[in-house]
């Protein structure tokens, strides 16, 4: 079987309860605070094992939820809402594994 690209989906939840995130330095601080998040990273951990050791073509992408009532501020659209309304630039990090 040929794989020609693996999409594995993760999580934003590995980043753990880290406050707002201020520059591009604070997008590395990884630390899950259960279970769920936890599996998720080491999932992200061998996906980046194959992806060195095999060549396996793999990105990771790490969803946030839907939009909706009672989301939580910190998530990505009630993040950029909040941004535009008090006129800051958005922004959006890759990181290369």
């Amino acid at each position: 079987m040929v794989i020609g690209r693996l999409v594995y989906l993760s999580t934003d939840e590995v980043y753990g309860d880290s406050p707002q995130i201020k520059d591009d330095s604070d997008i590395h601080q990884l630390s899950p605070t259960n279970p769920y998040a936890q599996s998720k990273l080491i999932g992200e951990n061998l996906i980046a094992e194959y992806r060195q050791k095999l060549a396996l073509d793999a990105i990771i992408i790490r969803s946030n939820n839907v939009y909706g009532p009672m989301q939580f501020p910190d998530k990505v659209i009630p993040r950029f809402i909040c941004r535009t309304l008090k006129g800051l630039p958005w922004y959006i990090v890759l990181v290369e594994l």
